[in-house]
């Protein structure tokens, strides 16, 4: 007989239960089917120890004899490892096991008792045939008796650091805000993080995942950055976060005084010293804070105004850049002469280094001046700032230099990559650059002459941000070479890309609203190269669809097309799985709605998710069995046999079905990809003809949208085709206790499920 506590058994009584064949009552009296119930008493004891570093696993025994062992942990720690062990003890031999997380479905009992009972995430495993269920009981038996003899002192396992920061990186690339923040937790766990590290990553990923707000209204954030000196890219972040939030709605209507007035009641004004160094960032939307920022103060700097303008090198023409320059003519035309070399040095002393920078190259030098210039450079820390000062400094006469300022001299000249850097550390076969990298080819081709792989990451990561991007991506020639570095890496040059993939992506994918053509070979390497790579997980998938977006809205040669399929095909033959079926059905409706230069390749690859989908027919819910019928229409398929009979599994015959949940119920749905929404809305309206479904695309927070986000009962955000506008915009007006969901992918097939796991 089994003993159990009543707060185990109220969840084991649901496990244990429908399509499972081992029914609880059975299990009790110790009289399930033969041999199960030695199987399940031996994890039932486990738990009820209540050692919550053990994991469980579970079977869940079918009509047909086949066999899903379902794990799961109670710890974060746990969790991690339980991934790895059962990869070490299973593995994708004889079962289905690929190391990615099971979707749940909320309206299966099994599923459902797991995510009652587990934090994170829940690993199933599935086989077929007698063979096939006795190895792997036999592996499950023996992960347990290892998991009995182990002291129950021993540390969960600790990835290292490095692999968590690149996971950490993918997850936001994916827009994963849930995994994004169990890596930042596992990462500040680990005791390899500082204060003002944790605080930067913090800000990394709210920006990185667009919650503009949360960064800077809640200004406990903020404030905890002005105890420390900024590097580039959480300068940029913080940037970018107010020009997403107050600036961004004013760019095409214009309204400059409107715009200041609502930075000037903004933080913005409290914690001005986050903008005392821009870094020489190029990015437009830095640029322009830095900008709306000066013209904020009282009185305005128009040096300094004027060369932050002049950063913008007509790269930008909005209505509202143009009333800036309108303004600071006005200013100009106005303003009287002033002493620039006591307005430096009062920048200089208030440590506002931009500005100092800017008013020193204007006023005449001396050797006090001098001195603090290449402070003001020293301080900015990139290369085109040291090389401005020295040049500035070579063309002065009549100033005698010391030995002091020499000295520096010599040091800026370093910075500005004149002459070698000297090596850190002195590690055998390690390498540093001639010059300092000035751009991304620059950069690409020392790492491919030998740069040690850590110096390497860790100047990309300091440095990027000065490197123009849109300029880049307007020479062919360079964007080739970057591309063709990339595709022939071997070794540690290889070693070192996949590293800052994600900074790759991030910066020539994500800072685009509109992908430019000219990155089209570099889109086709980032995706051969992530495909390439083994066990991609849920967001390597997300990325994949990303890159392939990107690809088909720029448009394809046939050759191209032909080649992307085929990668593709490759792609799912490998990592094919009811868990990634939403998307594979959101990647096939891409491919029907965009541009195809070669209707038998894209039909090729339907042709093997349909297969996939008919094998597994039981396993599908209602809406993927929706989606695949109506992908067949849109192909001119006959629906194949197996599709055409009712669904006959516990899933998908529940006793509350979908129609009686969503039965009355207003959903609204927002995404900018309108075919996607009305496909949305048609399997839904298939699964439930009673329930009411608004679509939305408003690029502001028009009233309409208000209104929706207001007064609908399931509000479906598809976050990878959105404003940033609209969706604070919703996140404003929608109740706390209204689902507000976000889908992970932005198809149909997605979309359908996300709404269908919440009610």
């Amino acid at each position: 007989m089994i003993e159990v506590s009543s707060a185990n058994e109220a969840w084991l009584s649901k496990f244990f239960s429908g399509r499972n064949r081992l029914h609880w009552e059975q299990l009790k009296s110790s009289t399930p089917p033969e041999p199960w119930f030695a199987k399940v008493n031996g994890w039932i004891v486990l738990l009820e120890e209540g050692d919550k570093a053990v994991p469980i696993c579970l079977p869940c025994l079918a009509e047909d004899g086949s066999v899903q062992w379902y794990a799961g942990a109670r710890t974060p720690q746990g969790s991690h490892a339980l991934s790895d062990e059962l990869r070490a003890f299973v593995g994708p031999s004889f079962s289905d096991y690929n190391d990615r997380p099971h979707d749940i479905d909320p309206a299966d009992p099994q599923d459902s008792a797991m995510e009652d009972a587990f934090i994170g995430p829940v690993f199933r495993i599935e086989v077929r045939g007698r063979e096939g269920v006795a190895k792997l009981n036999n592996s499950i038996a023996l992960y347990q008796s290892l998991l009995k003899r182990r002291p129950s002192s021993l540390k969960a396992a600790i990835r290292p650091f490095g692999i968590v920061r690149s996971l950490f990186d993918r997850a936001i690339s994916a827009g994963d805000e849930d995994e994004a923040r169990l890596l930042l937790t596992e990462m500040k766990n680990s005791g390899r993080l500082t204060p003002e590290n944790r605080n930067f990553l913090e800000v990394r990923l709210l920006a990185g995942l667009g919650l503009w707000r949360e960064l800077v209204v809640e200004s406990n954030r903020l404030r905890a950055l002005t105890d420390f000196r900024l590097p580039p890219m959480v300068v940029r972040d913080v940037s970018e976060a107010f020009y997403r939030f107050y600036v961004e709605s004013f760019e095409q209507k214009g309204g400059l005084e409107a715009c200041l007035e609502v930075l000037r009641t903004s933080s913005m004004m409290q914690f001005d010293q986050l903008f005392s160094l821009r870094h020489n960032i190029q990015h437009l939307t830095v640029i322009k804070t830095f900008l709306l920022r000066e013209l904020l103060q009282d009185p305005i700097d128009l040096v300094y105004a004027e060369t932050l303008f002049a950063d913008l090198n007509n790269r930008d023409g909005t209505p509202l850049v143009r009333e800036i320059s309108e303004f600071l003519e006005a200013k100009k035309a106005s303003s009287e002469d002033t002493d620039l070399r006591a307005k430096a040095e009062t920048a200089f002393t208030d440590r506002d280094f931009d500005k100092a920078m800017a008013l020193y190259l204007q006023a005449p030098a001396d050797l006090k001046s001098i001195l603090s210039l290449i402070a003001c450079a020293r301080f900015s820390a990139d290369g085109k700032s040291a090389r401005t000062v020295l040049d500035f400094v070579s063309m002065q006469s009549g100033i005698d230099l010391n030995e002091e300022t020499e000295k520096a001299l010599e040091a800026l000249e370093v910075q500005a990559g004149s002459v070698p850097k000297p090596v850190a550390l002195p590690i055998s076969g390690e390498t540093s650059p001639a010059t300092e990298p000035s751009d991304w080819l620059s950069w690409a081709k020392w790492v491919v002459e030998g740069a040690d792989k850590g110096i390497a990451v860790d100047l990309l990561r300091r440095n990027s941000d000065a490197w123009p991007i849109d300029q880049f991506c307007q020479d062919l020639t360079k964007v080739a070479a970057f591309t063709d570095l990339l595709e022939n890496a071997s070794g540690n040059a290889e070693q070192t890309f996949e590293i800052v993939f994600d900074e790759i992506f991030q910066r020539f994918l994500l800072n685009f609203e509109t992908p430019p053509p000219s990155l089209k070979p570099l889109y086709r390497v980032l995706l051969f190269l992530l495909v390439a790579s083994s066990g991609l997980t849920r967001n390597d998938l997300s990325v994949v669809m990303q890159l392939t977006s990107s690809l088909l809205d720029i448009g394809l040669t046939q050759g191209e097309y032909d080649e992307l399929i085929d990668l593709l095909v490759d792609l799912f033959e490998n990592e094919k799985a009811i868990s990634s079926l939403d998307w594979a059905l959101d990647l096939t409706e891409s491919l029907v709605l965009e541009r195809c230069q070669n209707e038998e390749a894209r039909l090729r690859f339907f042709t093997n998710v349909s297969s996939f989908v008919q094998q597994w027919v039981r396993r599908i819910s209602k809406s993927q069995r929706h989606s695949v019928e109506t992908l067949h229409h849109d192909f001119g398929i006959e629906l194949p046999e197996v599709l055409r009979t009712p669904a006959t599994n516990d899933q998908q015959v529940e006793a509350d079905p979908v129609s009686v949940r969503l039965a009355g119920k207003r959903i609204a749905i927002y995404t900018l990809t309108e075919p996607a929404a009305i496909r949305a809305r048609d399997n839904l309206k298939a699964l439930a003809p009673e329930v009411e479904i608004f679509l939305n695309s408003d690029h502001d927070c028009s009233r309409n949208l208000s209104s929706l986000a207001k007064s609908v009962d399931i509000f479906v955000f598809v976050w990878k085709s959105a404003k940033h506008q609209a969706f604070y915009c919703v996140k404003q007006h929608r109740p706390p206790e209204l689902p507000l969901v976000q889908p992970t992918g932005g198809g149909s097939s997605s979309i359908t499920s996300a709404v269908l796991k919440c009610i």
